[in-house]
């Protein structure tokens, strides 16, 4: 019964691998997932069957096996350097995956057993073949012919190396279910069909024991052994004892068994392998090697509780059945992640940086992430690329000469806030003598006007640049009449006159086109000087300073460039 249950288990393990299909979800039952809504996607790869490693070429494999076959039992295989322990077979061999694969096997053994004690069979084993069937004195000598048929489960190791698409060696373990069927020959007679003088190879057996019991086994086995090889004839002409409960095909037995092993392979092109596998197959049986009796007088006859097995040590040649003109591998002898590594060494890493980082506007965001990508060279933009507007009144910070315009209050075309004066004002205004409007307001008379300093070798204008000029250029918005004269001081901490002169009409003319630009001040309300003597401070002669322009004092409000072409600095 728990050979029957251990054969279905092995059985149902099979059919089960082979009956494996994919599961799909009913269409009904399958939601869809909707994308989250976004202003601008963010451009990312569709997942498609198209960045799998594509469908590959999977043979059938066949191949033809040789070498040696023994049995272990009550009897074992003696092994000589002959065909009387040998084996062939061939099999078809087909992979599932990258690590398991199915091979259909088929073995002819042929296995020659001695055993050099007497063997005193007790009441019920196969002595027919004996001149005197009640006789019970026998040496064993027999011979056990099979043909195996299994269907082996392989699971393979060594085709994920890193280092190769495609092993040079692979290892295989592998078990299965196996029917095997035998038929076992005894050498009792000699070639009149006489039995052989069975008590003479006893009385030499016992005559070694008694005379050393300590070693007298070892002598008597092998005293012996030259008595067999000298008197029997080698010629297996009586069947075997049959337990009579075996099924029987062609006068053989045929027998469950259970078949399992290991192996190796080394690749010889890509047709051709050539490996070594050790097999070994274990019996539902213990009658394949000639007996099932350990030699005892008993008159049950000390029957043995071991069944038999049956073990194979082969040289396999395979060869793959790919298409002609490919060369084409199954896919154990392929390492599953070979597109893999393909793609990663294929990749161009530098394109792939440049097009994650592209910024076609230059305002440094991503194209990626940038919701304006067309943005105006220029514009301060905010995290998602989208040109600065910060007062919103509808006017671009870019084009804003008052990006943080008062909110209530209507703006001009430029972005500046018409802001009403109070109308207290007004009426004291109208109250004030003709004579007093042009009376000069105090806060337009003062005189001291702080500079602003650079950073060294630069001229743009710094947000702290900038928060000054601020103050400067509502000033003169409030001070219509107010003129001033913008020096740029000649920066003598480097020896290159030249270089100096130019820097500091950059920084001059770049902080007056910023007030003109942002304030909406004419240009003719400055007079613009450039090279000035400093003081020797490396901190004061990186700067532009300002006073107040005298009565009647005139001056160039835009200067031409003193040296054309030469790179001053930088914003």
């Amino acid at each position: 019964m728990k050979k029957t249950l251990f054969l279905l288990i092995i059985s149902f393990s099979t059919i089960s691998i082979f009956s494996q299909k994919k599961v799909e979800a009913p269409a009904e039952t399958v939601k869809k997932v909707e994308a989250p809504v976004v202003s601008k996607p963010i451009s990312i790869a569709p997942v498609s069957d198209g960045i799998f490693a594509p469908k590959e070429s999977n043979p059938f494999e066949i191949g033809i096996s040789g070498g040696l076959h023994t049995i272990w039992g009550d009897i074992s295989s003696r092994v000589g350097l002959n065909l009387d322990n040998s084996t062939f077979g061939f099999h078809i061999r087909k992979a599932l995956s990258h690590h398991f694969s199915m091979r259909l096997q088929y073995n002819y053994g042929n296995a020659t057993m001695k055993h050099e004690a007497p063997r005193y069979s007790g009441v019920g084993n196969f002595i027919g073949g004996l001149a005197n069937p009640g006789q019970s004195l026998w040496f064993a000598s027999s011979q056990a012919y099979s043909h195996m048929f299994a269907l082996d489960q392989i699971f393979t190791l060594g085709n994920n190396s890193v280092y190769r698409s495609h092993p040079k060696v692979i290892f295989d373990l592998f078990v299965g279910p196996a029917l095997v069927m035998y038929t076992t020959k005894l050498d009792l007679k000699d070639g009149s069909g006489a039995q052989y003088n069975w008590s003479a190879a006893e009385s030499i057996f016992q005559s070694a024991i008694t005379s050393d019991p300590v070693n007298g086994y070892t002598k008597g086995v092998s005293d012996v052994s030259r008595w067999m090889d000298n008197t029997l004839d080698n010629n297996y002409e009586t069947y075997a004892t049959n337990n009579g409960f075996k099924v029987k095909l062609f006068d053989m037995a045929v027998i469950p068994a259970v078949t399992f092993g290991a192996g190796a392979a080394v690749r010889i092109s890509d047709k051709f392998n050539l490996g070594i596998e050790q097999r070994f197959v274990y019996l539902f049986d213990d009658y394949i090697d000639g007996e099932r009796f350990n030699g005892g007088s008993s008159s049950s006859g000390d029957l043995s509780q071991n069944n038999d097995m049956i073990l194979n040590t082969t040289v396999k040649l395979n060869y793959n059945l790919a298409k002609k003109g490919t060369n084409a591998l199954p896919k154990y002898w392929k390492n599953e992640n070979d597109y893999i590594y393909r793609k990663v060494a294929g990749a161009d890493n530098k394109k792939i940086l440049n097009e994650a980082f592209a910024d076609s506007d230059g305002d440094g965001v991503p194209n990626r992430l940038d919701q304006e990508e067309d943005s105006r060279t220029g514009c301060p933009v905010d995290t998602r690329g989208v040109m600065l507007d910060s007062d919103k009144d509808g006017i671009l910070d870019c084009d804003d000469v008052e990006p943080y315009s008062p909110a209530g209050y209507p703006v001009d075309s430029k972005g500046k806030a018409i802001v009403p004066p109070p109308a207290c004002c007004e009426e004291m205004k109208n109250m004030v003598p003709k004579e007093q409007t042009n009376t000069t307001n105090p806060a337009c008379a003062e005189t001291s006007i702080p500079s602003v300093k650079f950073a060294k070798n630069k001229y743009g204008i710094s947000p702290e640049i900038a928060n000054s000029l601020k103050t400067i250029g509502e000033k003169m918005q409030n001070c219509p009449d107010m003129r001033l004269v913008v020096a740029g001081v000649n920066d003598r901490n480097s020896n290159n006159g030249k270089l100096n002169e130019q820097l500091s009409y950059n920084r001059a003319n770049e902080v007056v086109n910023h007030l003109t630009e942002k304030f909406g001040i004419t240009r003719d309300r400055f007079i613009v000087k450039f090279n000035q003597d400093g003081l020797g401070d490396k901190e004061a002669d990186r700067a532009v300073m300002f006073r107040h322009a005298q009565n009647g004092e005139s001056g160039n409000s835009n200067p031409p460039s003193p040296h054309p072409g030469l790179n001053a600095g930088s914003k």
